[in-house]
C-alpha cells in the first residue's frame, strides 16, 4: 500500500498553519491515519491540532509494542476505541497539569484504523471533515459549529465518545482518504484568466484520481497543478491524508 500526506497553510492564514497530518504503522497489517483542524477563532490553534496529532502517533506507538509483545491482535473497533480513550486521557491530564484554558485546546479530529489483511477501515470523527472511500465521499459540517473534544474534558470517556463523536465504518477498502474542510476552500489567487475548474473535479483530482500515484509527492504534484493551470489555492489551511492498496 502506498500513503500520501499533504498539508498547505491556506491563503487567509499568515502565521501558523493551524491543520496537522498523523500517518503512523501499527504493525504491517494495520496504520492510523488521521487529519486535524485547529479552530481559528481559539487561542494558539496551531498548537492544539500539533498537541493532539503527536498525542496520536505516541498512543498508536504503545499499542503497537503492547500488540507485538502480546502476540493478539484487537478488533479494528477495539482498538480504535483504545486509541480515542487513551487520547481522550491524555489531553485531560495535559489540560490540568498545564492549566490550559479550553480555547486553547479546540480541534477537530478525524482519525482511522486501517486494516490491510481484510481492507477495512474504522473511522472516529469529532467535529467537520470529509473522507472519500473507493470513490464514494463522507462529508461531515456542523456548520461552523464543531463540536470539539474539548469542550468535553470535564466529562467521562464514554459520554464523549457515545454522544459527541461519529463513527464510520468502511469495507473493502481500496483508496481511502481522509482530509480537512479546507478542500472546499480553493479559490482564484489572482486576477489571471485560468480555465474553469470545479470544486467537484479538485475533490476527484486529489481523492480520487490515481495519476501519479508512482510519486509520492503525488498529493504536492496535484496542488501545484491546481495552482499553476487553474489559478487556485485553498483560502484555509488543507490537509489530506491518502491510503491507495496496491
Amino acid at each position: 500500500m502506498q500513503v500520501f500526506q499533504y498539508t498547505h497553510i491556506g491563503q487567509h492564514h499568515t502565521n501558523n498553519n493551524e491543520d496537522a497530518v498523523i500517518c503512523y504503522e501499527i504493525s504491517k497489517e494495520r496504520m492510523i491515519l488521521g487529519v486535524m483542524d485547529g479552530c481559528s477563532s481559539g487561542t494558539d490553534s496551531h498548537f492544539a491540532s500539533q498537541l493532539i496529532a503527536k498525542t496520536i502517533r505516541k498512543i498508536a506507538k504503545d499499542i503497537g509494542y503492547k500488540t507485538f509483545a502480546a502476540k493478539k491482535t484487537d478488533s479494528v473497533t477495539s482498538t480504535l476505541r483504545q486509541l480515542a480513550h487513551a487520547l481522550f486521557q491524555t489531553i485531560t491530564t495535559i489540560n490540568r497539569d498545564l492549566d490550559l484554558q479550553y480555547d486553547e485546546l479546540l480541534s477537530t479530529i478525524v482519525i482511522g484504523l486501517y486494516d490491510h489483511g481484510d481492507k477495512t477501515a474504522e473511522i472516529l470523527i469529532s467535529g467537520d471533515g470529509f473522507i472519500c472511500c473507493n470513490g464514494v465521499r463522507y462529508e461531515y459540517e456542523q456548520e461552523n459549529k464543531p463540536d470539539y473534544m474539548a469542550y468535553h474534558l470535564n466529562k467521562t470517556f464514554e459520554e464523549w465518545y457515545e454522544c459527541h463523536t461519529s463513527k464510520l465504518r468502511l469495507t473493502n477498502v481500496e483508496d481511502l482518504s481522509l482530509s480537512t474542510d479546507g478542500i472546499f476552500t480553493f479559490r482564484p489567487y489572482n486576477s489571471s484568466s485560468y480555465p474553469m475548474i470545479s470544486e467537484e473535479d479538485i475533490i476527484d483530482l486529489l481523492l480520487i484520481d490515481t495519476n501519479g500515484k508512482e510519486n509520492t509527492l503525488m498529493l504536492q504534484n496535484k496542488c501545484y497543478t491546481l495552482e499553476s493551470q487553474y489559478g487556485v489555492l485553498p483560502t484555509d489551511d488543507l490537509s489530506i491524508v491518502r491510503l491507495i492498496c496496491q
